[in-house]
């Protein structure tokens, strides 16, 4: 039986630490048993060894500690590497956390939280509504930026809020660092106890009639062209976006259908679609261009889930037509939950695929 260490390369292109280590399953996580340690031999290169062969293992890169664990490609976490006990490993980490931090607060946005006296209907009067203006806003005078209109504003940047939040400056802030954040994002609240029947469809869905309707004319009728006279925004379709999670995407398919003219893209992070199954068959034939929709969600956030985000994405694709196409992104996560915490590792990947040319 072979039993010698097999061999480890690694490519880490933004590191230059002269270390990196690995814990995992072999060492029950533990970043200060540093048994399996890869040596830097050239910028960006390691090498290292490993008593692994013939063992399954599940592993990490860190830098000695989880707070400067590695990175995936949109700033994000990695889920777990596998090792299955043979050969060789070659790996590529595109970053580590910077003492638990992915962003540079230099790129943070500007976060202006619009007056409660404005002239907008009730019940949306005193509706705290935010603009996250992106970094260099403020150094342009005539530059036009897209607009993404997000619902569920309590639970985006909020550090306090109740179920946690998406942390969404600072991923706007890592877009911002590499050239991909020129976008203002509308943080709009939505109404506490009346939130899931503000945002249901308006006919007959399991959790009632809603008001949807009312709250896309909202949207669209009001707080758009409020956003369009006080902010430099690009405020054809092509430049609109809508979006949000759970019953908030629910919302946001049903107004992006409602008002096609408006929306020319869609982000759809977890869409509550049981409440009405047959939502996408009721998008309407129009004349308004090309639609760009990001479906995201999590294959753990309930029974049936994934048989639910499966009937979506093979329904949205069967109502485009050649004259008004839809592109559909979808993004399914294994071992992703509903909850902010994955909303907000997705948030890069579908920010960059919506705003692509822009």
């Amino acid at each position: 039986m072979n039993t010698s260490p097999i061999f480890i390369e690694l490519i880490a292109p933004n590191c230059d630490a002269k270390e990196v280590f690995i814990s995992g399953s072999f060492n029950e996580w533990n970043t200060n048993s540093r048994v399996v340690k890869l040596t830097q031999k050239a910028p960006g290169y390691y090498l290292g060894e490993a008593d692994w062969r013939g063992k399954q293992v599940t592993y990490k890169y860190h830098l000695g500690a989880w707070h400067r664990g590695e990175l995936n490609e949109w700033g994000t976490t990695t889920n777990n590497r596998c090792y299955d006990g043979e050969n060789s490993i070659r790996d590529h980490v595109h970053d580590f956390l910077d003492d638990g931090r992915y962003h540079s607060d230099h790129f943070l946005p500007w976060i202006e939280k619009l007056p409660t006296n404005l002239p907008l209907p009730k019940p949306f009067a005193t509706r705290r509504i935010a603009a996250l203006l992106p970094a260099g806003y403020d150094k342009s005078s005539d530059r036009r930026y897209p607009v993404l209109y997000l619902q569920d504003g309590q639970n985006l940047y909020d550090e306090y809020a109740p179920y946690g939040n998406w942390a969404l400056d600072k991923r706007l802030a890592w877009l911002a660092e590499r050239g991909m954040g020129d976008f203002i994002v509308i943080a709009i609240d939505h109404a506490e106890e009346k939130r899931t029947t503000e945002y249901a469809p308006p006919h007959c869905t399991s959790v009632g009639v809603g008001e949807a309707d009312e709250y896309g004319d909202f949207v669209v009728n009001h707080l758009k062209p409020l956003i369009d006279r006080t902010y430099r925004t690009n405020s054809d379709r092509d430049h609109t976006a809508i979006g949000g999670s759970s019953m908030g995407a629910v919302a946001s398919l049903h107004v992006a259908m409602l008002k096609a003219e408006v929306f020319g893209r869609v982000m759809l992070f977890s869409p509550s679609i049981w409440i009405d199954p047959d939502l996408p068959d009721l998008w309407p034939i129009h004349k308004h261009g090309d639609t760009y929709v990001y479906l995201y969600g999590g294959m753990e956030e309930s029974p049936g889930t994934a048989e639910t985000f499966a009937m979506l994405a093979h329904e949205i694709p069967k109502v485009s037509t050649p004259k008004r196409r839809i592109f559909l992104k979808c993004k399914f996560e294994a071992r992703a939950s509903h909850n902010e915490t994955a909303w907000s590792r997705a948030f890069p990947a579908a920010a960059a695929f919506l705003f692509a040319n822009d």
